[in-house]
């Protein structure tokens, strides 16, 4: 079991961290499997950098890696200005199967 100690929430950016969102696609196709029926490749990790709402800049957009001591178990979009200017929308957050059930999905949604 997970202690608060052993989370950890930070920003991801394509140069350091492209081959780990691979890597957590690799290891939970699950997600994509249903939503568009094959497994990710590398080009769908590049576009967990550039993918966001219309309208709205990605360089403005937070993307967060959720992390269980070393691994990374979460993911998470965050962008500004959809549907409206003021409006923040959360487009993409997806945990891996073995971080689910155990609220680390609340607290990677009340990240701050």
């Amino acid at each position: 079991m997970q202690t608060q100690s052993d989370i950890r929430i930070r920003d991801l950016s394509p140069d350091a961290d492209l081959e780990l969102v691979a890597q957590f696609y690799r290891d939970a196709p699950d997600y994509w499997l249903l939503a568009e029926g094959q497994a990710p490749d590398l080009a769908k990790a590049a576009a967990f950098f550039t993918d966001g709402p219309p309208g709205c800049d990605p360089e403005l957009s937070y993307r967060l890696g959720l992390f269980l001591g070393p691994r990374l178990s979460g993911l998470a979009e965050v962008s500004f200005g959809f549907p409206d200017p003021e409006d923040a929308y959360l487009g993409f957050m997806m945990l891996g199967h073995w971080a689910r059930g155990a609220g680390n999905g609340a607290t990677f949604f009340a990240r701050r």
